[in-house]
Formats: C-alpha cells, structure tokens, sequence
C-alpha cells in the first residue's frame, strides 16, 4: 500500500471519529437547556410564575446565547475548541445545578442567562473544528449529519426532562443534567482534537488555511468584514426569521399541550418532542437535496422549507376555517413544520455558514448567525408568553406563520449562490476577509 494511501485511510477514520465526537458533545449540551420548557408548566405549578413571567427566563436565555456566540465565536477563533467547549459543559453544569436550587424568578433569570452564555459556546467551536477536518468538497455532508446533533439532542433532553419532572419533580430535572454534563466535559477533553495537525496528519487543501495566528483576521477587520458581507448578512437575516419559528414553537409546545388538550407534564413533553424529530429528517433530506436537485445552490432549498412551514402554520392552526382541532391533527402539522422549518435552520447554520465565512473566521460566522438566529428566538419567545395571556394561541401561530414566510423572502438573493460545491468558479465568486493563504 502507498505510504499516501495510508494516509487518506488515517484521515478518513479521524475524520469519522471527530465527527461523532463533535455531534455527540453538541448533542449533549442539551441536557443543560431543553429542560427548562419541559419543566415549564411544572415550575409554573409551583411557583405561581404565570406564562408572561416564565417566558422572560426563555427570552433571556435566547437573547444572551446569540449575543454569547458572536462574543465567543471571535474568541473561538484564537483558542482551542476542545478547551473551550469542556469550559462550557462545565459551567453549565453548575448552572444547572444553581437554577433547580433556586425559586426566584430574579434567580432564574440570572443564573439562566449565565447558562447561555457558557452554552453559546459551543456551535462556533463545533463549526470551526468541522471545517478544519473536512475539506470543503465534503462540507455540505458533514454539516448535515452534523446539524442533526442539535434536534436530537433536544429530542433526548426534552423526554428525559420531563420523565424526570413527572416523576421526581421539576428541580431534578436540573440536577440530573448537570450531573450528567459533568461526564460530558471530561470527554471533550479526552476525544476532540482541534485539528489533523494535532495527531500528526497534514492538514486538508481546503478554503479555511492555515490556522496559527498569522493567518487569522485581526479583530477589528473580523468585525467590518462580518457587517460587509452581504451574504453573511443575508444568512443571517433569514437565520432570525425561521428560527424565531422553530425555536419559540419547541419553546411552547409542550405548555400548548398541557392546556389545550389536557395532557400531562410528560406526556405533553414527550409528544412535543415530534418537532425536533421531524427536523432531524428534514435536515437530513435538505442537505441531499441542496446537494443533488439544486446544484449546491443551498437559497432555492432554504426559501422551500420557510415557506412551507409558514403555510402549514397558516392553514392549520391560524385560519379558522381550516384550523385542526384534533390531537392527532396538531401533531401531524407540528411534524411537517418541523421538517421543513428545520431543512431550512440545518442548511443556514452549517453549509451556507461554512461557505460565506472568511478564511480563519468560521466561528466568528457561527456566531454572527448566531446572534441572528437567537435574537429572533428571544423576541419571539417573550412575545409569545405575552400574546397566550392577553389573546390566545391564535395569533401566535399566525405570528410564527409570518416570520416564516418573512424567512422565505430573505433568502431569495441567495438563490444563485454555490458556494464552493468542488467549483473553483464558485470559490473565485465568494466574497473574502483577506486574500487567499
């Protein structure tokens, strides 16, 4: 065997094993935040927090993760991933820990948006380190797979939390997890590696460059090129509208259920748990599709899922004439829009965030669409705890219906873009941050 394909071997089953240590780290880090909306109405019970109050503790929460990302995303892109994600397993788990001692909504408030800073953490680093073991051909795979951590990850929390907050109680549902990340953090440490550097392998021919100091863009000149990107800025413009769908809707599901249809705390949990499942096959099948109909033009398959999802909210839960009633009605329309809310969210915050970020810059990328993204998440989720109390759920579906439908119009732009897809035509038409290393 030639000594070079000794070498594509070693880096194929690094490649493989850094993957799945990526995606089952980031899936993790669920444990410490989807507890809170499955634990929602029991805290409420025993708090007398009513939906208003309870729903700051979320907004708050959304609205310091995205602000959290683009702070550590500049950060992340002059430390170690495997250094910085353990710090925030960490943290998190103390947090975690803090918030099921307290009965404060003050408290709540404080130590939950400590959680997200420490917990916005992680996607940039998870992103970066992609990019820097995966040559740009096989980004649009490797995103896809990885893009599924994140709702399975909250598929698993949701149903272990509320288990936990039926059984035991909701302040458990704190405890357990932060336990649990605890073991987290010790295997980051032990299994990610920053880049094939560290174990000996070249590094891959791709866009991303060399990764040392010399090469990364200064602070300043990070921050104008982010805000003169008008890719970047239009990813991020749509990243704010379907998650403010996909995210304050798996916010408020189960509390929907539990009211509307008179489930119990787990079982209301557990069937919420329909949206993030649905999203992981959605994400799965955008990537193909981005991929092999579109050309690896990822605009035209986003726009499709936003859309989508918007008219499914519209027709089934905010038009009264065609409003569906029944249980099995609701979970049906709640899988579909997590399908195609989710193609859309999976593509906009792996392949198209991995293609429009400069050289050196992928977590400062990250970041940026996460401030995007959670900033929509925040001010949806506080206006929906807001408009249950004064109006109903009515207008909030057709809220969510809207801001999908705003996601949809925002992409259209991108619709011509490629991004690399093993086009050295397309990788001359991308705007950069410095020049090619």
């Amino acid at each position: 065997m030639e000594p070079h394909a000794d070498t594509d071997e070693a880096a194929a089953s690094w490649r493989r094993r850094t993957l799945a240590t990526l995606w089952i780290t980031y899936a993790a880090s669920y444990l410490g935040r989807q507890n809170l909306p499955a634990a929602l109405t029991a805290i409420g019970a025993d708090t007398d927090l009513d939906a208003a109050a309870l729903g700051q503790v979320g907004a708050v929460f959304f609205l310091i993760y995205g602000i959290g990302q683009f702070i550590n995303g500049l950060i992340g892109d002059r430390v170690g991933a495997r250094g910085f994600i353990a710090l925030a397993l960490f943290a998190s788990a103390l947090l975690n820990i803090a918030f099921g001692l307290t009965s404060s909504l003050g408290v709540m408030v404080l130590v939950w948006g400590a959680n997200a800073y420490f917990l916005s953490i992680g996607w940039g680093q998870v992103v970066k380190t992609t990019s820097r073991w995966f040559p740009p051909r096989m980004w649009g795979k490797a995103g896809g797979v990885l893009s599924t951590c994140y709702v399975i990850g909250k598929v698993g929390a949701l149903l272990l939390a509320g288990w936990i907050a039926q059984s035991y109680g909701w302040r458990n549902a704190f405890f357990v997890p932060g336990v649990l990340l605890l073991g987290f953090g010790v295997h980051a440490l032990l299994r990610i590696h920053n880049s094939p550097e560290e174990v000996g392998l070249p590094a891959h021919s791709g866009r991303t460059g060399p990764t040392g100091p010399a090469h990364r863009p200064g602070l300043l000149r990070a921050l104008a090129s982010t805000f003169g990107n008008v890719r970047l800025l239009l990813a991020g413009a749509t990243a704010f509208w379907i998650t403010a769908v996909v995210y304050a809707l798996e916010f408020w599901a189960p509390t929907y259920l539990y009211r509307e249809h008179a489930l119990s705390v787990r079982n209301a949990a557990w069937l919420a748990a329909v949206v993030p499942v649905a999203g992981a096959v959605g994400m799965v099948a955008g990537g193909w599709a981005s991929d092999h109909l579109s050309g690896g033009r990822r605009g035209p398959i986003v726009s499709l899922g936003a859309s989508g999802a918007g008219l499914v909210l519209l027709a089934a839960f905010a038009l009264p004439g065609t409003r569906v009633e029944s249980l099995g009605g609701v979970i049906a329309a709640w899988a579909l829009v997590g399908a195609l809310g989710y193609a859309a969210h999976g593509l906009l915050m792996s392949a198209v965030c991995m293609e429009v970020a400069g050289p050196g810059a992928t977590a400062t990328a990250a970041g940026f669409m996460g401030v995007c993204a959670y900033t929509g998440a925040s001010l949806s989720s506080r206006l929906v705890g807001q408009m249950v109390n004064a109006h109903g759920w009515q207008p909030t579906f057709a809220l969510w219906a809207g801001a999908a439908l705003c996601a949809a119009l925002c992409v259209v732009p991108l619709w011509g873009f490629r991004g690399h897809h093993g086009s050295p035509a397309a990788e001359q038409q991308r705007p950069r941050w410095d020049s090619p290393s």
